[in-house]
């Protein structure tokens, strides 16, 4: 079955694997937006940033398959740490494959999902991407902030 879970322990080389054998396009690396916009094969000197952002990260989301899959993770990935404000969580990474747009969004939407929510104080999903209304998700807010190119999320 398909579902997020924060990437522990006994994942990290299984997830290290996949990364590197897999193209992935790298959407925000290091708490801002990547410039390249398409699938490739990670260098290991990515895979490496990536990895150690991940299990640095408060919460470290991966997409995963399942265990009866022959494919160990899906098709996005996210980490997220707190904010200046303690209201507010941002994506620091966000990892996809193809088709990038669509996975895009549903990796904010999973990030959003898991943290925004009565568990958790937070108040606001920052993200480093000018988003619009998400379609069929009208109920969240959105409003993009042009001088510090963010969108928050609430």
């Amino acid at each position: 079955m398909i579902g997020p879970i924060y990437l522990r322990e006994g994942l990290v080389t299984k997830f290290k694997d996949h990364i590197s054998s897999t193209p992935y396009c790298i959407i925000i690396h290091n708490d801002e937006t990547h410039s390249i916009k398409k699938p490739k094969n990670l260098t290991t000197d990515e895979v490496n940033s990536i990895v150690f952002n991940f299990i640095s990260a408060k919460y470290p989301i991966v997409c995963s398959a399942g265990s009866k899959s022959t494919i160990p993770f899906w098709d996005y990935h996210v980490a997220l740490n707190c904010g200046d404000s303690d209201k507010d969580v941002f994506i620091s990474e966000l990892l996809v494959r193809e088709p990038v747009h669509e996975n895009m969004i549903k990796g904010i939407l999973m990030a959003y999902f898991m943290v925004i929510n009565n568990k958790n104080n937070y108040e606001r999903l920052v993200v480093p991407i000018e988003l619009e209304k998400i379609e069929g998700y009208e109920n969240i807010t959105i409003e993009y902030d042009h001088l510090k190119k963010v969108s928050f999320i609430k």
